[in-house]
């Protein structure tokens, strides 16, 4: 069965300059690339389009995240201090809990979901907890324009690459779970599974 994408998912569309009045809630998350910013720095100071803002803080981040830089930028949109969110990979299911907590309190027209600097945990997560939410869910995402390193940057991590190549498995040392995410079904098996402690014949005949 041939089925276009855009049949499951809403269109994509250039994010528009959103105007003040609702009550707007942003969620996001601290990153260390420009990316990271880039939504906010569409959205227009006068109208200031935000009332909260909650974001995720990496208890181990991977670089210097641009965290005073957001900080500031949802200061000018209207947001005097946003309810950060740890979220450490050691531990993550104590996000599932802080989240169950955070988005309860939602008491919102509208989400702007930022998924530029999150990790795919956190967006998964996220859309499962606001499976319920009534008002406007707007998923938004940045992306640059040029991923390109420089070239002294590149060599110099060619030059390290060697050393890593022959593990093509690299940096997938543990699998994260969140009982959120989690189900006893198997995909497209049944829900109910019948076992015996023994292989009997006559047991399974009866099943």
């Amino acid at each position: 069965m041939n089925m276009d994408i855009s049949d499951v998912f809403p269109h994509l569309t250039k994010a528009p300059i959103l105007p003040g009045g609702l009550r707007r809630v942003y969620i996001g998350a601290y990153g260390l690339e420009k990316r990271s910013l880039g939504w906010c720095r569409t959205q227009s100071q006068k109208t200031q389009p935000l009332s909260e803002a909650m974001v995720f803080q990496y208890v181990h981040p991977k670089g210097e995240n641009k965290i005073l830089p957001l900080r500031q930028l949802l200061r000018n949109l209207g947001v005097k201090k946003p309810k950060d969110i740890p979220f450490d990979y050691d531990s993550p299911q104590d996000v599932e809990k802080r989240l169950e907590s955070s988005f309860s309190r939602i008491a919102a027209d509208e989400i702007v979901l930022d998924i530029s600097a999150m990790a795919k945990i956190l967006i998964l997560a996220s859309l499962c907890k606001l499976e319920k939410f009534r008002g406007t869910l707007r998923i938004i995402y940045s992306e640059a324009e040029n991923y390109s390193p420089p070239k002294r940057e590149y060599n110099a991590a060619k030059r390290a690459m060697a050393a890593t190549a022959k593990f093509p498995s690299r940096g997938c040392d543990d699998i994260i779970r969140l009982k959120c995410l989690s189900s006893i079904r198997m995909q497209g098996q049944p829900v109910t599974l019948v076992a015996f402690t023994s292989f009997n014949e006559k047991l399974i005949s009866h099943l």
